[in-house]
């Protein structure tokens, strides 16, 4: 069962300088993080077995870029971008993330993991204020896939494609409900932990 990884990006993009993120700040300070402690991570990750960076990026060992115009020039342009990392991407399993959270892989994704899910909703925290962190928002409380990480079955792709998604700013409550209507099963992990690694922003507000 093989892994890939796709992260959405537009840290290189022009207007990521003068567009703000919703956590405040200008999406280009997204890149240092993507490229000093994110792709490093997943790249020596011996649970991944393809690293893909879709949007605005440039090219790097140990990944693949998939370069994909801004047409929004926001955050909806990660629909787009998701779209053709999963048209590109060969895994079984497929994991989606912005460019501004880190997965921690302890393992390997296997059938067991799937058993009672076709979905995997990670609990997500941050140390943007505390050491010892706290948590965030994860979509659990309103039963909806978190958009910000998460693990899917190849086939709920491909039966619930991301250009399907609509263009609204809760893409990933959209996104949910075409995968509730597709009779897929979903799980909002506790044990799995995705980490807010955004620089500057405010991500519990």
């Amino acid at each position: 069962m093989t892994t890939s990884i796709i992260i959405n990006t537009a840290a290189d993009a022009p207007h990521a300088k003068h567009v703000n993120s919703s956590g405040g700040v200008p999406y280009s300070w997204r890149a240092y993080a993507l490229q000093n402690f994110i792709l490093p991570a997943y790249i020596e990750s011996s649970f991944i077995d393809e690293v893909i960076v879709a949007g605005h990026w440039h090219a790097g060992a140990g990944y693949r870029y998939l370069p994909v115009e801004a047409v929004h020039f926001n955050w909806a342009d990660c629909i787009a971008q998701r779209q053709a990392g999963f048209e590109a991407a060969f895994g079984d399993t497929l994991i989606f993330q912005h460019d501004d959270h880190l997965l921690r892989l302890k393992e390997r994704f296997v059938p067991a993991h799937f058993l009672a899910a076709d979905v995997i909703s990670p609990d997500r925290f941050t140390r943007a204020r505390l050491v010892e962190g706290e948590p965030l928002n994860s979509g659990r409380a309103d039963g909806y896939i978190d958009g910000h990480c998460a693990i899917y079955k190849r086939e709920v792709i491909e039966r619930c494609p991301w250009k399907d998604v609509p263009i609204q700013f809760t893409m990933d409550k959209a996104h949910t409900e075409q995968i509730k209507a597709a009779c897929f099963r979903i799980h909002w992990s506790r044990v799995l932990k995705v980490q807010d690694v955004e620089y500057g922003a405010t991500p519990w507000l």
